[in-house]
């Protein structure tokens, strides 16, 4: 019985150890995405502007609400 405990905690030990490693990458693969959605949010709204499909003051509005929701998601998720 002792010899098939000691052969249970190595593999479990890595299990936890790839679990933990698999959190981290995607922890990082979703904070990148995030980061990449408000970029491409901003980029949406000066094309925008620089087309005049959008006044200065509505876009300013919208990178305003970009911003906040930017600063929110960082506080949530501690990126």
């Amino acid at each position: 019985m002792l010899l098939l405990a000691n052969t249970i905690d190595p593999w479990q030990d890595l299990e936890k150890r790839v679990r933990s490693i698999i959190h981290a990458n995607v922890k990082k693969a979703t904070r990148d995405l995030c980061y990449k959605a408000f970029h491409t949010e901003r980029e949406t709204v000066q094309e925008l502007y620089e087309k005049g499909e959008i006044t200065r003051e509505i876009a300013h509005n919208i990178r305003k609400d970009i911003a906040l929701r930017e600063a929110l998601t960082i506080e949530e998720n501690g990126y």
